[in-house]
């Protein structure tokens, strides 16, 4: 059974996460013959604290601007 796992802001409306999770598990239903029945998408979110680029949080860049 696949497992796709999402990773972004902390940002997005619940219609954004809708159908995003419809068109990814559609899409991999489309490609690989696979039920949509088996298909799990995980959101995991995060706050701006809780990631860096560049070793610096990103609350930390969005405060420098």
């Amino acid at each position: 059974m696949p497992i796709i796992h999402i990773y972004c802001k902390n940002n997005k409306t619940l219609d954004m996460k809708r159908n995003v999770t419809r068109q990814i598990c559609d899409s991999f239903v489309q490609e690989t013959g696979v039920s949509a029945e088996l298909v799990q998408v995980f959101w995991h979110e995060m706050d701006d604290d809780n990631y860096a680029r560049g070793g610096v949080l990103l609350c930390d860049r969005q405060q420098d601007k």
